[in-house]
């Protein structure tokens, strides 16, 4: 069976945690490579399986990065799903994650109402902790 391990140009050999699961999976028969998810010379339908690893520059151009997804779960085996791929890409899914406060956006540009100042919102919620995230981004 052939593995790609799923990685980006950053990591080509993959970080270093991710080499564990390369080197468990070849004595059990694997033939596994890393595969950087930018290379547009990869045959994907040759692997059995690809695996996304580590990806961590999608977030610079994710809907390339999607895309390309697409692409191999057409191909082949994905793991982790497309479906997966497409809800974590984006922290919208801390919002169906418990117990995480519902956001509230910023939403930059003169359509849009002017933005509170972040103390006014976290006093007038009664928050203590605040976390403040890019919504695609590591």
């Amino acid at each position: 069976m052939t593995v790609f391990l799923i990685t980006c140009a950053a990591m080509p050999g993959l970080h270093h945690d991710d080499r564990h699961l390369l080197v468990a999976l070849r004595p059990r028969g694997a033939t596994v490579a890393p595969v950087v998810w930018e290379d547009r010379h990869v045959d994907w339908g040759a692997a059995a399986l690809c695996v996304t690893r580590s990806v961590w520059d999608y977030a610079y151009r994710r809907q390339e990065f999607l895309t390309t997804m697409e692409w191999i779960a057409s191909e082949t085996t994905l793991w982790n799903s497309l479906p997966l791929r497409r809800w974590n890409t984006h922290k919208r899914y801390l919002c169906d994650l418990a117990p995480v406060e519902r956001p509230n956006r910023a939403h930059p540009g003169p359509s849009r109402r002017a933005p509170a100042e972040l103390s006014s919102v976290v006093e007038s919620l009664g928050w203590s902790t605040v976390v403040i995230k890019a919504a695609v981004g590591q």
